[in-house]
């Protein structure tokens, strides 16, 4: 695995906006028509918990707040990978996804497992964890991989990248901060920049470790060739 970096944060960003100026519409829409049910699930666990006596919601709308938040990155996910593909993202264009809701929740069930003891254990563990899986998601929607598929390939293309791509989650967290001070108004724009900018980065690194492949295996064709040839010319 190259060391050579397949992304550059500015313009992972760059590219965001750039996104985000043309497909402002349908990412700002679906903003917010995710965004209201999860804020209203959480405004009732709120209600609840403080009016319950041991001030914990009911186990009903815990399991609601689940739900809410795997389809929300569900949807949401599909919605950034059509519009930078500059494809429709119409109703039925977006709700295609729920096909993968299986092997999405497995896959989010299968890295909350892994995640929970790493951090439990000391921070840093649980931060590494978190950056060199986190792309599976991207897999499971955009190449149809399954679960433990889509994880392995996460683990595999962050491989050698992760100091550059925790100083990018960084800078991503301090974007998504930015807008939270302007009066919370720039909090769905930011946040909009970010998930499109690891979206692209997610596609960066898929390619480069696709082409370093394609390079060891074009090496090794042509190593077995060479007696032919060699054989031939004698």
């Amino acid at each position: 695995m190259s060391q050579e970096r397949p992304f550059h944060i500015a313009k992972a960003l760059e590219f965001g906006w750039d996104v985000l100026s043309r497909r402002w519409m349908p990412l700002v829409i679906w903003a917010v028509v995710l965004l209201t049910p999860h804020l209203m699930v959480n405004v009732a666990m709120g209600i609840f918990s403080y009016f319950a006596s041991d001030h914990k919601p009911p186990a009903i709308l815990q399991f609601v707040n689940l739900a809410v938040q795997l389809i929300t990155f569900l949807l949401y996910t599909r919605v950034v990978l059509l519009c930078i593909d500059d494809e429709p993202a119409g109703l039925g264009d977006v709700l295609t996804a729920f096909k993968y809701i299986i092997p999405f929740g497995v896959s989010g069930f299968i890295f909350s497992l892994l995640l929970f003891p790493a951090f439990l254990l000391l921070i840093v563990p649980g931060i590494y964890l978190m950056i060199s899986l986190g792309f599976y998601s991207f897999y499971v929607l955009d190449q149809d991989m399954g679960p433990i598929a889509a994880l392995k390939r996460s683990w595999a293309i962050t491989r050698g990248h992760m100091k550059d791509l925790t100083f990018f989650y960084f800078v991503l967290c301090m974007v998504v901060f930015g807008g939270l001070i302007c009066f919370m108004v720039g909090v769905i724009p930011a946040s909009i920049v970010s998930s499109v900018a690891m979206a692209r980065v997610y596609r960066q690194l898929d390619r480069a470790y696709d082409g370093e492949d394609e390079e060891e295996d074009d090496t090794a064709h042509h190593d077995e060739a060479n007696p032919h040839d060699e054989g031939m010319a004698g």
